[in-house]
């Protein structure tokens, strides 16, 4: 399915830009990155390595958490262990708040990190510079969103397909089992792909999250999404900071690799549009009977629109283009709805519109095959998605289409130097 067309007379051009670009560019730009930014894990690894010492903050990090939260949610009774509810404790301790309690866990850590920079740290310059990290981080706001990929990574397996990082996909596992957790949908299907480490983990995920989330049934969902924006407006935060904390080593090779995906002719013409980091109702597939769906606000519409990002974006793109360059994206369904729309826009089934995809080719013939044939798969589920939104059409009829009419192209990543 590979095909490589070149660009003889391609002079109208769209590049739907995803993460995978800053990746490229050598930017830290990864979920993983951002917590490991935000409960401190990466200053502690900074001051691991002044010390010479050979500890891993992060593993560290998650199996303290991990102890802490387990220890916390389960009580003895007899030779069981079971879930520790306000109705199995005595009236006289706290009720159970999973909220404060992973709260005071991350503020502790960074206390010892605190400690650390204080105590340990006999450069001048380099205490002071910990300290500012220190304090810049201690300042951030803390969500429950938070705690809820604190309570994934505790409770989900390695092998899950959706690990506990992949924040758009858990979030729209969490906003499930708090809004649609009825007779209709059961926990068990709302949860069927993620993996646990174990039958009791999962109790414990379920009965944390929803701990989190237990406002009023009439008010829980604009909680979530009032969270929701605090989390986002924390990861906004981050980008910003890496991206003008060294802007020299972000620029060049950004205009470097966006010139390279350009098709550049005498009179070309060239929009870009840039998104990520959302939540979208091409994740809700298998819910469509829902027609009243609660989780809606959750979709990347809704918060395209309850954010105003359309007023700082250019109003219109080229009515026409001759080729779509897909860089940096996952392609899951996260994304499915936003791509579709771009499809229609521009008649990609009657059209000769050119659609071109980029991978990530690793460092040798292997990955490099594999990555291919991943991007592939994702390509002929998006594409037989959105085929199968159009009348009279089977969804598997446009990906043939494109193969014999040449207007399909899967690539690896351009170098940049």
């Amino acid at each position: 399915m590979t095909l490589d067309y070149g660009n003889n007379n391609l002079t109208r051009q769209l590049i739907v830009m995803g993460n995978g670009f800053d990746l490229q560019c050598g930017m830290p730009t990864r979920y993983q990155d951002f917590f490991d930014y935000r409960f401190g894990i990466s200053l502690q690894y900074k001051i691991n390595k002044y010390l010479e010492s050979n500890s891993d903050a992060r593993t560290e990090f998650y199996e303290t958490l991990f102890q802490k939260l387990y220890s916390y949610l389960t009580i003895t009774v007899g030779p069981k262990q079971i879930i520790r509810t306000s109705s199995s404790i005595n009236t006289t301790e706290e009720k159970l708040k999973i909220i404060s309690k992973t709260q005071s866990l991350t503020k502790k850590y960074l206390l010892q990190i605190k400690n650390q920079i204080t105590n340990n740290i006999k450069d001048p310059q380099l205490q002071k510079n910990f300290f500012i990290e220190w304090e810049t981080i201690s300042s951030i706001t803390y969500s429950k969103w938070d705690t809820i990929f604190l309570l994934a990574n505790c409770f989900l397996s390695e092998d899950s397909i959706i690990q506990w990082n992949d924040v758009e996909n858990i979030i729209l596992k969490i906003v499930s089992i708090i809004l649609l957790d009825n007779k209709k949908v059961s926990s068990d299907d709302l949860t069927s792909d993620l993996t646990f480490k174990s039958n009791s983990s999962k109790r414990y995920f379920i009965f944390g999250v929803r701990n989190c989330f237990n406002d009023n049934k009439s008010k829980v969902a604009v909680a979530m999404l009032n969270e929701l924006q605090i989390f986002e407006e924390n990861f906004a935060d981050y980008i910003n900071k890496i991206r003008t904390e060294s802007p020299n080593r972000y620029y060049r090779p950004s205009f470097e690799l966006l010139t390279n995906l350009m098709h550049v002719q005498k009179d070309n013409i060239l929009d870009v549009l840039s998104f990520n980091y959302t939540l979208d109702k091409g994740c809700l597939d298998g819910f469509r009977q829902y027609f009243d769906d609660p989780r809606s606000i959750f979709t990347k519409s809704f918060r395209l629109l309850d954010n105003h990002v359309n007023n700082i974006r250019t109003k219109t793109f080229q009515k026409n283009v001759d080729v779509i360059t897909f860089f940096g994206h996952s392609l899951n369904q996260a994304d499915y709805s936003y791509f579709e729309s771009i499809f229609d826009q521009y008649d990609v089934f009657h059209s000769n519109v050119k659609l071109e995809f980029y991978y990530y080719p690793g460092n040798d013939e292997v990955t490099a095959k594999s990555n291919e044939r991943e991007v592939m798969k994702n390509v002929v589920k998006l594409l037989t998605s959105y085929g199968n939104t159009l009348a009279n059409e089977h969804g598997e009829n446009i990906v043939n289409k494109l193969i014999l009419e040449q207007r399909l192209s899967v690539l690896p990543n351009p170098k940049i130097s």
